[in-house]
């Protein structure tokens, strides 16, 4: 269990690392491996998209959309922060108002075993009556396949729930609590050396009430146009399955 800096050349089941000093190991003693850049050990990277939409005429609209990453990588960790929103007004009317933050900590125990801790997801969503949903926990996980074109890995485990309604209906709480069970799974596939597909699901299922669950579904292939730029085409499903009723009595 050493963590070892240099360049590395494979040769059969053996390896070398070149660096203060030559160390010889077998392929399998290999833990995990990280690029290295300005000689720091651990790895930052970022991206960020942007769109929008401005109509005028016999009707008016505007649109946003909005994605940042943020991602830090060592040999054995992975801590990647999200934030996706829309907005959307059509002839004065809000039809879309919807964020979200993300951010989740893995840390590898074995080459496919790892934990995740922290795991913090916080939603907001107008039009469902949601102020804001916080959802922390921690999980188990495994790394179903890494062979360099394809990655999988999936995870489960508790998570605390907590939720403040924008309008709740008379009588009604204005927020509620619940210990969840939550289900994560990430995919990724290299299409080609500059088209890449992810897809990313999270559901979060209530203990006490097996009827309370939403879902959260990201589809987003990313073409990899000239220097940073990219273009990104991006599919993203919420659904709340039991939303709470508004001040109106109307449910979303």
């Amino acid at each position: 269990d050493r963590g070892l800096r240099g360049r590395v050349v494979l040769a059969g089941d053996e390896l070398w690392i070149d660096g203060e000093r030559t160390v010889e190991l077998e392929r399998d003693a290999l833990f995990a491996a990280l690029a290295l850049h300005d000689g720091s050990a651990i790895d930052w990277s970022g991206e960020v998209t942007v769109g929008a939409t401005a109509r005028s005429g016999n009707t008016s609209q505007n649109d946003f959309s909005g994605y940042a990453e943020l991602l830090r990588e060592s040999a054995r960790t992975t801590w990647r922060s999200t934030y996706s929103g829309v907005a959307s007004r059509a002839g004065g009317v809000e039809t879309a108002n919807t964020h979200r933050l993300r951010s989740i900590r893995d840390v590898f125990l074995t080459r496919r075993l790892f934990v995740t801790a922290p795991s913090v997801d916080a939603y907001r969503d107008r039009l469902q009556n949601i102020d804001v949903r916080l959802v922390a926990g921690a999980a188990v996980g495994y790394q179903v396949v890494d062979d360099g074109k394809h990655r999988w890995k999936i995870g489960v485990g508790p998570a605390y729930q907590f939720t403040r309604f924008r309008a709740p209906a008379a009588g009604e709480d204005e927020s509620e609590e619940a210990l969840a069970a939550a289900l994560r799974s990430e995919y990724g596939w290299d299409l080609t050396d500059d088209v890449t597909l992810g897809l990313a699901y999270l559901l979060n299922v209530a203990v006490d009430d097996a009827d309370d669950y939403n879902h959260n579904l990201v589809a987003r292939v990313s073409v990899d146009l000239i220097g940073a730029l990219t273009l990104d085409v991006v599919f993203v499903w919420d659904r709340v399955n039991r939303p709470n009723a508004r001040a109106d009595g109307t449910v979303p």
